[in-house]
């Protein structure tokens, strides 16, 4: 599946245990992920903050990168037909697309650029349907899950911004 983007996606109500499929649908959170030195709240980021620092040997000032990170949290795929829980694993998992946003950090002499993928955003996911076993007489049954497919990895294509639910 080269191009994700064009594959054909499934509704979440036909998913079927053990194929590999792609959904599309608004990204609804389980947990909401906080990017540090930014007022953003996503469920994905990869951010690099840079402090603007003196040089080598006592060369002119530039910016420096300083940290950086990349986070994702499981969330639900939703849409005109249910939801479905994405599962990321870790190293498991490629993100491509995202909103970009740059901005000065709290403090002065810090700036941070980030690409993240937030509340309401449209996303493509293709991987592996699980389906939990049916839970003991009087338990709620877990969600649907999409997982990395055996030996491959989890898949995310940012589509476009979305708005956030009521």
């Amino acid at each position: 599946m080269l191009l994700l983007r064009f594959a054909r996606t499934t509704p979440v109500s036909g998913l079927q245990a053990g194929s590999v499929v792609v959904v599309q649908g608004r990204v609804v959170p389980r947990k909401l992920l906080k990017i540090a030195n930014t007022p953003l709240d996503c469920v994905y980021h990869e951010t690099v903050i840079e402090e603007w620092r003196r040089g080598v040997r006592g060369g002119r000032a530039m910016w420096t990168p300083a940290a950086g990170d990349e986070e994702l949290e499981p969330f639900e795929v939703e849409d005109a037909t249910g939801r479905v829980l994405v599962w990321p694993e870790p190293g498991q998992v490629t993100v491509r697309g995202g909103r970009n946003e740059r901005g000065a950090g709290k403090r002065g002499g810090t700036r941070y650029v980030t690409r993240y993928i937030g509340v309401g955003d449209v996303v493509r996911v293709r991987g592996l349907v699980r389906v939990p076993p049916a839970p003991k007489k009087g338990k709620p049954r877990a969600p649907i899950e999409i997982a990395p497919p055996n030996g491959g990895k989890l898949v995310v294509l940012f589509r476009k911004r979305g708005a956030p639910p009521p």
